[in-house]
């Protein structure tokens, strides 16, 4: 299975190597939070001393791992933190429950095959039950 082939794909190159490069590209990736083995500590560390913004930092592979633009704009709206507030100026409060929303909506994702950010008992709550989103393509927040 894979024969000891790794693609590494990018919008530009398609680049093949075996474990090394496997190990090296694995190496540069930060924190993934459907993985069990994610190191919150070590993230909030290095979130912490930062001067980008918190959404930039989720866009930012070497901190967060797998999160997209979607993902970035609905972690920040479930967590209740402003995409430009300064890691640096996050408190430890806001960056848990960033990585709590990252957590819970990326396994989400994964389990379900597709980016649903709302629940089924969420959405019929809320009377909308082909809500996929909370934010993501809305013409306003809230």
């Amino acid at each position: 299975e894979g024969h000891g082939i790794v693609s590494s794909l990018s919008a530009m190159t398609v680049q093949h190597g075996g474990v090394e490069m496997f190990e090296k590209k694995r190496a540069e990736l930060g924190e993934d939070p459907i993985r069990a083995d994610a190191d919150a500590e070590a993230l909030w560390e290095r979130v912490s001393r930062s001067k980008k913004t918190i959404g930039l930092l989720l866009m930012d592979q070497g901190f967060f791992a797998g999160v997209g633009n979607i993902y970035r704009a609905e972690i920040l709206f479930v967590a209740s933190v402003h995409p430009n507030t300064p890691g640096k100026a996050l408190s430890r409060a806001e960056f848990d429950r960033v990585w709590a929303a990252s957590v819970k909506l990326m396994r989400r994702g994964y389990e379900e095959g597709s980016i649903l950010t709302v629940d089924k008992a969420e959405a019929l709550a809320l009377g909308r039950p082909g809500l996929r989103r909370w934010i993501y393509n809305s013409a306003k927040c809230g």
